[in-house]
């Protein structure tokens, strides 16, 4: 019997330092197992998910896996895989660029002032306390 199907998507699973925040992860294979006739509803499959994974992530990349189970017995694990690709996210998930930029900072508004009034301004002189 064909406990699980390639492709059944298990989970989601958290993604740490991601440009996702979370994934569904799938099994890689079908899960095929032999049992008696009318034992059928017997056989349970269980995720072993892990609580976070860590970007980056490769599509196809082994994240967990399944096991096939008779009665408490493992007959079959089948991998859960990452149908995606999760590039890894250097800025919190939710924020911008600039959100911790200060406008009345004078260093701020010169780096974001347009280039040609850069050339019209003196270049500010920035203090670097030395210890």
């Amino acid at each position: 019997m064909e406990a699980v199907k390639k492709g059944a998507p298990f989970g989601p699973v958290k993604v740490k330092r991601g440009k996702e925040s979370k994934i569904a992860v799938v099994a890689s294979e079908e899960g095929w197992v032999t049992v008696p006739k009318g034992k059928e509803n017997q056989i349970s499959v269980t995720p072993e998910l892990p609580n976070v994974v860590a970007a980056p992530i490769q599509k196809n990349q082994i994240l967990a896996k399944a096991l096939i189970q008779n009665e408490g017995k493992v007959l079959r694990e089948v991998n859960l895989i990452s149908p995606v690709e999760v590039q890894k996210s250097f800025l919190p998930p939710g924020r911008n660029c600039c959100h911790r930029v200060r406008s009345s900072s004078r260093l701020t508004d010169w780096l974001l002032a347009d280039p040609d009034e850069k050339n019209k301004t003196k270049t500010p002189q920035v203090k670097i306390d030395s210890e």
